[in-house]
C-alpha cells in the first residue's frame, strides 16, 4: 500500500524528490560528525538497528508526572535494563496494569497523554531488552538532542531496521515508516493497534505479549 502511494507521489511531485536527494547528501555528511556511530552503521556487518527516541527526556517525564499523577518509582522501574525475556514479560504486564489504573483515574481529556505514555513505555522496554543482544544496534537520540538520522543517509541499506510504531498513535503509515519505505530499507515491525487502548488489563497483557513474542521470533530470539 505504502509503495503505491509513494509511486503516485513521485509521479505527481518529481521536483520534491530531486530536492530530497540534496537533503540525503546533507544528512549523510552530518552523520559523519558522530564518528563511532557512523562507522558502525556503514562498515559493520548486517545488524538489526533502531535509531530513535527511546527513553523520555526529563521534560517529557515531568509532563507525565503532572498530567497522569505518576511517581518517580513508577517510571524508573521501566527504565531499568531488562536482560532476559522473563523480565520483559513482567514489565509488559506492569505496563498493562498501570494502563488500567490510569484509565480509571485520569480524566478522559488526558487520555492522549495516557496513550503516548503507554506506547513510549512499550518501546522503551523492548529496546532495553534488545540493546544487549548480539547483532543489534540500538541508539537513543534523546528526544532529538543527539539525533542520528540513519533513515535518510545513503549508507546502511545492508541493515534491517526495526519499526516500533509511532509514539503518539496507532497508524500503520507514519513519518518513520514512510521514510523506511521511501529509502527501500529492510524492516521488521512491531505495531500496536488502537484496540489495545480499550482492552482490560488481562486482555491488554495477552495482546502485547503475543505481539512481542511474534516480533522476537522474527528477530530469531
Amino acid at each position: 500500500m505504502q509503495e503505491n502511494i509513494l509511486e503516485q507521489v513521485k509521479k505527481k511531485f518529481p521536483i520534491f524528490f530531486k530536492k530530497y536527494l540534496l537533503k540525503k547528501i546533507a544528512t549523510t555528511f552530518l552523520g559523519i560528525k558522530n564518528t563511532n556511530l557512523f562507522t558502525n552503521h556503514v562498515i559493520k556487518k548486517e545488524k538489526y538497528v533502531y535509531y530513535g527516541y527511546i527513553k523520555p527526556t526529563q521534560n517529557h517525564i515531568d509532563v507525565y508526572k503532572n498530567f497522569l499523577n505518576l511517581k518517580d518509582n513508577q517510571l524508573n522501574y521501566f527504565f531499568e535494563s531488562n536482560i532476559n525475556v522473563n523480565i520483559l514479560k513482567k514489565k509488559i504486564k506492569e505496563i498493562c496494569n498501570l494502563k488500567e489504573y490510569l484509565m480509571n483515574t485520569v480524566k478522559k481529556y488526558h487520555y492522549p497523554y495516557v496513550n503516548e505514555f503507554l506506547l513510549f513505555m512499550i518501546r522503551n522496554v523492548l529496546c532495553n531488552f534488545l540493546k544487549s543482544k548480539k547483532n543489534f544496534l540500538i541508539y537513543d537520540g534523546i528526544g532529538g538532542n543527539f539525533n542520528f538520522n540513519a533513515y535518510e543517509m545513503f549508507f546502511g541499506s545492508h541493515h534491517t531496521y526495526l519499526d516500533l510504531g509511532s509514539k503518539v498513535g496507532y497508524d500503520e503509515i507514519y513519518p518513520r515508516s514512510a521514510l523506511l519505505n521511501l529509502c527501500k530499507r529492510k524492516t521488521t515491525r512491531f505495531i500496536c493497534e488502537e484496540s489495545f487502548f480499550y482492552l482490560n488489563k488481562d486482555d491488554s497483557n495477552l495482546f502485547i505479549q503475543e505481539r512481542a513474542d511474534s516480533f522476537l521470533k522474527k528477530l530469531n530470539i
